[in-house]
């Protein structure tokens, strides 16, 4: 494939996407999914536990609960839904953990 024929089909999905995203906004389309990032900070909060605390209770580690507050690490897919979950159901949580 010539470099301009691959040049305008990329516009041309770029285009289409553009598209499909105005027509999610505007309500025209659903079945998308909006992933938000988790405030780690803000779910700890909710607790009122220290990072220390937090980080025992859910079984996670400290430094790594610190590095994700700061931003200098994001949680991976798995380690983000672990966080919503804590951020639902803090307490069921933590009993399950305590069971492990």
């Amino acid at each position: 494939m010539e470099w301009a024929e691959q040049r305008r089909r990329i516009e041309k999905d770029r285009q289409r996407a553009l598209g499909e995203v105005e027509d999610y906004k505007v309500g025209k389309r659903a079945g998308f999914v909006v992933h938000e990032p988790v405030d780690v900070r803000q779910v700890r909060s909710k607790t009122k536990l220290t990072r220390t605390r937090f980080a025992e209770r859910f079984g996670l580690d400290s430094r790594t609960v610190e590095q994700w507050e700061q931003g200098r690490r994001k949680p991976d897919k798995s380690s983000e839904t672990y966080l919503r979950l804590i951020e639902k159901a803090p307490d069921t949580v933590a009993d399950l953990v305590a069971r492990l």
